[in-house]
């Protein structure tokens, strides 16, 4: 297995992207259960996702994934200053977890 080309990164992003637009539209079709919120409740709802997430490294904080849906629906980017630490914190875990998984196989 050689390094992966131009092209299988361009793939990759492009199956990623497929698959945000496909879980977009799902929530939108089922609801949009965080429509009733301000633009100001839905950002602080999902800072408050963003920390929980990092908090729990080896769970998926489930309200995160549709409070970034409705956000992506609104065109509101996400409070970058607001979420860094925990953006790094949940980077941290994650690449924790893939040492680990890889450890293992060896």
């Amino acid at each position: 297995m050689g390094k992966p080309t131009k092209e299988d990164k361009e793939r990759f992003l492009a199956e990623m992207n497929s698959e945000r637009i496909d879980n977009i539209a799902e929530y939108a079709s089922t609801g949009r259960v965080h429509r009733e919120l301000s633009n100001d409740q839905l950002i602080d709802a999902f800072v408050e996702a963003m920390k929980a997430q990092a908090a729990t490294p080896n769970a998926v904080v489930a309200e995160l994934q549709p409070l970034q849906y409705e956000m992506e629906l609104r065109k509101i980017e996400p409070p970058y200053d607001r979420i860094a630490t925990a953006v790094s914190k949940i980077s941290r875990n994650a690449i924790d977890r893939l040492r680990k998984a890889y450890d293992k196989l060896r």
